[in-house]
């Protein structure tokens, strides 16, 4: 009976905190004792990659004339711009890989590129930005290009 209960309790409270959306604790169950994570425990990552160009679409001569479920460059070069957002003291150091090769490295903030990619045509390309934490998992994100001409 004590178990029963203890489990409704547990999935109150987890439906409570995560129904809003906004906060995540997590619960560790020994037994019948019930321990949720004090501040210390936990601190999420708050570390977010973002390609601020190109978004998906057909562009031409480096302006997008159409939307598309991808990015497809019909002639000349697309702009790229990321930009990596966190706490200074969080990313330890980001990675930028072309095709699957290395790029570039930073290790300083403000964390970021810009630049515009040509390439020869009817090609893909893969460029995939990873973001070290200094604790954790590393985050990443990726985007392909298409090329015609």
């Amino acid at each position: 009976m004590k178990r029963h209960f203890l489990k409704i309790l547990v999935m109150g409270i987890i439906f409570l905190f995560l129904g809003a959306g906004a906060v995540s604790i997590p619960v560790t169950i020994t037994d019948e004792t019930v321990k949720i994570a004090d501040e210390n425990e936990y601190s999420p990552l708050s570390i977010t990659i973002t390609f601020i160009e190109p978004k998906r679409g057909i562009y031409k001569d480096m302006e997008k004339i159409f939307p598309f479920f991808t990015v497809l460059v019909i002639r000349g070069l697309v702009e790229v711009n990321i930009s990596i957002t966190g706490s200074p003291d969080e990313i330890d150091y980001v990675e930028y890989w072309f095709n699957n090769e290395l790029f570039d490295n930073e290790t300083n903030p403000p964390f970021g590129l810009a630049g515009c990619l040509g390439g020869d045509p009817l090609t893909r390309v893969t460029i995939k930005v990873i973001a070290y934490p200094s604790s954790g998992n590393p985050v990443s994100k990726k985007i392909t290009i298409w090329r015609l001409f």
